[in-house]
């Protein structure tokens, strides 16, 4: 609803060849009406408008100044069709006696736009839609059960057994909720494929959150017959479990519109098994900050990131966290990873299970914390840093914490490595038990007064570059450094030169 004026904001008086006004105010008023009229100036008026909020609540904004000739301001909105809910405007006009006594007035002109079609659709919310599927999969044998998903062109036959799919819950507060026409849905065995239908023409997903959780047997989401989707983060567990049934990775079909409007994918294919994915669908509202958790405890083949500008992320923390792919599909996602600007890479490969990383492409010349970074890699056997810039890094601890002592071994080569800056050496190396040789080169240094417990714990095969042996009796920082017993300096580091 909108409100213009004829003839401007102020209440006229004619009289004679005399005019008088009684001027609107400039600038809104936040305080509630109840705290009197007595705010408001001498020989002023606004207006109020009030209206009823989707909780029922009378809401009352404060004095608000009448719009100005040619201008229209909006005074209510409905999103949705609600009979219950209404408006009021109300004027409030304070004078002093020092003005002439007569009408004041001017012409107030309320225009309402009407677009309320009984034509859209909603889902209901994530968990109940994903506990709604579960319970009718989940009494399938195995060979009946669905492997796709996607919308029907077509109305289910009068034989299929159709369950509703659409939300009716009015209590929910976000909008649009209620959904005004149904969404039917229903398993075809035949085709392993839960269908969905609806008349309506827009159809929308509004509460994501543990969408598609746990329904495994899933090895293909078609969302083109929705109108977008629209995500304000990481959407919690939404995807976690699909594609992990024994039928194949699942390949996600986009709608036509996908928006991000927050900064973060934290966690967005988390405990997923995936392929197939682009986002040249995307639109994000804000830069991207962080990947954070994006591929946690998942796998993802062919992954395409067309669409994204990558330089201005600065969190890669856990990205990979239990990280299931093949070394392959692992190598395709990494090799487009823009890390320019990145400085958090805490934990980013932690419980990784890939025996090959190339980082060769990363650029971490802003990287502070590279703490866990590789811990419990327990069968690589072959990694790749020689791009690595850490004359920033602050924090170590834990980097390579049981790398490599599950296959192997590890020999690890960080000759690139500057650790000036480093003050946290904590665990660093620890339990790297089927390592013998860590080359490094004269810039790792340990400086005095920096945490080093049990740096090189558990390194029981570890041998210097001139003999030293592993000795439990030195399992902190002291022989952190380059192997050199003729000088009275034995190290468990073998030198690598150019």
């Amino acid at each position: 609803m909108y409100m213009s004026t004829h003839t401007g904001p102020d209440l006229i008086m004619n009289a004679g060849d005399q005019v008088y006004k009684i001027a609107s105010i400039e600038q809104p008023m936040l305080m509630t009406v109840s705290q009197g009229i007595e705010k408001l100036p001498v020989n002023h008026w606004a207006i109020s408008s009030s209206y009823t909020d989707n909780n029922g609540k009378q809401q009352l904004p404060g004095y608000m100044p009448l719009p100005k000739l040619g201008e229209m301001r909006k005074v209510s909105e409905l999103n949705r069709y609600d009979k219950s809910r209404s408006f009021t405007v109300d004027a409030y006009v304070k004078v002093s006696n020092t003005i002439p006594a007569g009408e004041y007035s001017t012409t107030l002109d309320f225009t309402a736009i009407s677009r309320y079609e009984p034509n859209s659709a909603v889902f209901m919310r994530g968990q109940e839609f994903s506990r709604l599927l579960k319970s009718k999969i989940e009494n399938l044998n195995s060979q009946d059960r669905p492997t796709i998903f996607k919308r029907s062109n077509v109305k289910p036959a009068s034989t299929e057994q159709v369950f509703a799919c659409q939300n009716t819950d009015s209590a929910i507060s976000l909008q649009p909720s209620i959904s005004d026409v149904a969404i039917d849905c229903w398993i075809d065995k035949a085709n392993k494929t839960l269908f969905w239908y609806s008349e309506a023409t827009s159809v929308n997903f509004w509460e994501l959150e543990y969408l598609f959780w746990g329904l495994g047997s899933f090895n293909e989401i078609d969302l083109s017959g929705v109108d977008k989707l629209v995500f304000y983060g990481g959407p919690k567990q939404w995807l976690d479990g699909v594609g992990r049934g024994g039928n194949g990775p699942a390949k996600i079909i986009w709608p036509a519109k996908v928006i991000l409007k927050g900064d973060s994918m934290e966690d967005f294919f988390k405990g997923a098994s995936v392929r197939d994915i682009s986002f040249a669908n995307f639109t994000f509202e804000k830069p991207l900050k962080s990947f954070k958790g994006m591929f946690r405890s998942a796998s993802a083949r062919n992954i395409d990131f067309t669409g994204i500008d990558l330089s201005q992320i600065i969190n890669m923390d856990e990205m990979f966290n239990g990280y299931g792919g093949t070394d392959d599909d692992l190598r395709g996602i990494l090799s487009q990873l823009n890390t320019g600007n990145v400085t958090s890479m805490n934990g980013m490969f932690y419980y990784c299970s890939n025996y090959k990383i190339d980082l060769s492409n990363f650029d971490t010349r802003k990287v502070t914390d590279m703490s866990n970074m590789f811990y419990y890699t327990s069968r690589l056997k072959d990694l790749n840093l020689s791009s690595f810039d850490t004359s920033k890094v602050t924090n170590m601890s834990g980097m390579f914490q049981y790398a490599g002592w599950y296959g192997a071994g590890l020999n690890l080569d960080i000759s690139s490595f500057n650790t000036r800056q480093v003050t946290n050496f904590d665990k660093m190396f620890n339990v790297m038990s089927k390592t013998k040789t860590i080359y490094v080169g004269e810039n790792f240094i340990v400086n005095s007064g920096a945490s080093t417990t049990d740096m090189l714990k558990g390194n029981f095969q570890l041998i210097g570059g001139a003999g030293t042996a592993y000795d439990v009796n030195h399992v902190d920082g002291e022989y952190a450094r380059i192997d050199n017993p003729a000088a009275g300096k034995p190290g468990y580091f073998t030198v690598k030169t150019p």
